[in-house]
């Protein structure tokens, strides 16, 4: 009996062995496959918030230009507070 014990141990060890590595790869599958959209929506928020921080540099830009010259300040205000 003894002798039939290490031999079975081995297929069920090489079994168990063959049945994880393949549901590992089904997961890693599932995973590439849920991660292609998610890198798409990070991509396109990083180049919405690209151009967000230009505008905002772009503003910022203006409004110290606008503190050191008085012309440009009444050009500002006239622009800030005209209304359609």
């Amino acid at each position: 009996m003894k002798q039939y014990i290490n031999p079975l141990l081995r297929v069920a060890t090489v079994a168990m062995l063959l049945y994880v590595i393949y549901n590992q790869s089904e997961s890693i599958k599932e995973l590439k496959a849920a991660h292609a959209p998610l890198q798409f929506q990070c991509d396109s928020l990083k180049s919405e918030i690209f151009v967000k921080d230009i505008d905002i540099q772009r503003y910022g830009i203006i409004i110290d230009r606008a503190n050191e010259d008085p012309r440009c300040r009444r050009v500002l205000n006239k622009i800030f507070n005209e209304t359609e």
